[in-house]
């Protein structure tokens, strides 16, 4: 798996992997993938 962490202050903030990983993470998880590319909302 291609995964680039980024960091700041030394700890892991956010984790990037390729478009169709994520979608193979989201089938592996039992979520369908096909809901949009919209990003998250902050909590």
């Amino acid at each position: 798996m291609d995964l680039q962490v980024i960091s700041r202050d030394g700890e892991p903030e956010y984790a990037v992997l390729p478009w169709a990983q994520y979608q193979a993470l989201l089938k592996a998880a039992g979520l369908s993938g096909k809901r949009g590319a919209q990003p998250a909302s902050e909590p």
